[in-house]
């Protein structure tokens, strides 16, 4: 991560790069860097197209491979393939990006699918000429509003309770302008501003990096305007990466939610106590569900993470 920062540096570097996508509006359009971590492609053929899509476009597509058992499967995009060391969500898109300086930083889960029509839209809402002072967040698709995470939303999120009985819909559609959040599941972040915060937080390896992020704006006072793109041909299907590895997955993804805890005020003692609470919630409620072996392990694997200093760790991408 960059240096901490004051929203006059943050509001500086945003001048700069509003000038930028004026001369860019002017010519080409303002440079754009699509960053899509991946495990396994949830569906390689829709990735594939995607990513030629976004290329269309003019958008510039990196899918971020964090397992090399399926690297032969997207060897057609070969010159848009990025090998990932598994490192977490914020950890791929960092070296999607690596020392570029685009315009705009474009988040793409892998279960997000660009029609060609799709992705020109996309990029003509990019090229919009910038107005004002603040940063833009654009999300695109029909995201689920959600309540900025606190003890209990924690709770719901991590005991399947806030899903199965859609109470973490229902939070968020009532939470207030400055509670709400929208996952970044697609969404585009100004590249000024991205940089000034120094992405996601490294230390957020697989929960609430997102959330974070936005956090961190308001906390040092910085302008947003965050709006929703409602773009056809935009498709979201269900990805299968975390239940597939939920045994890797579901220790460091509760190890995240506990720094995010800690990091956002709250005692060790109070973060561990709420994460365990859920997690003997969530082992109930997989108790009836398939695969309860394999559930059960990764609870136990998780409630025993927060007993450790040293953070737990997602499979390397050459084990997978």
């Amino acid at each position: 991560m960059s240096e901490k920062v004051d929203g006059t540096q943050i509001r500086a570097a945003h001048e700069a790069v509003t000038m930028s996508a004026a001369q860019h509006a002017e010519g080409v359009g303002p440079s754009i860097v699509a960053a899509i971590p991946t495990v396994g492609a949830v569906n390689p053929a829709e990735t594939i197209a995607t990513v030629r899509n976004l290329h269309a476009a003019g958008i510039d597509a990196r899918v971020v491979l964090n397992a090399r058992s399926v690297q032969h499967t997207l060897r057609e995009i070969g010159q848009h393939l990025v090998l990932g060391d598994n490192r977490g969500f914020g950890a791929s898109v960092a070296q999607a990006i690596a020392d570029d300086h685009p315009d705009w930083v474009l988040i793409v889960n892998d279960d997000v699918a660009f029609e060609e029509t799709s992705a020109q839209t996309v990029r003509a809402v990019l090229s919009r000429p910038t107005e004002g002072r603040s940063f833009k967040v654009v999300h695109f698709g029909h995201p689920t509003p959600r309540r900025v995470p606190n003890f209990l939303d924690v709770f719901l999120n991590f005991s399947l309770l806030g899903k199965i009985l859609g109470l973490a819909r229902r939070r968020g559609e009532r939470a207030s302008a400055l509670n709400r959040y929208y996952s970044f599941d697609c969404v585009a972040v100004e590249g000024a501003l991205w940089r000034e915060l120094g992405g996601f937080d490294p230390n957020l390896t697989f929960t609430f990096e997102d959330v974070d992020f936005i956090r961190r704006a308001h906390d040092l006072s910085v302008p947003l305007t965050v709006t929703v793109e409602k773009v056809p041909g935009l498709t979201k299907n269900h990805s299968v990466s975390s239940r597939k590895h939920v045994t890797s997955v579901l220790p460091v993804s509760t190890y995240s939610a506990l720094r995010y805890l800690q990091k956002w005020g709250h005692s060790p003692t109070a973060a561990k106590l709420v994460l365990r609470l859920a997690l003997m919630t969530r082992a109930i409620m997989v108790i009836l569900r398939r695969e309860r072996v394999k559930n059960l392990k990764s609870i136990i694997t998780a409630s025993a993470a927060l007993g450790t200093s040293v953070p737990p760790s997602l499979p390397s991408a050459d084990s997978l």
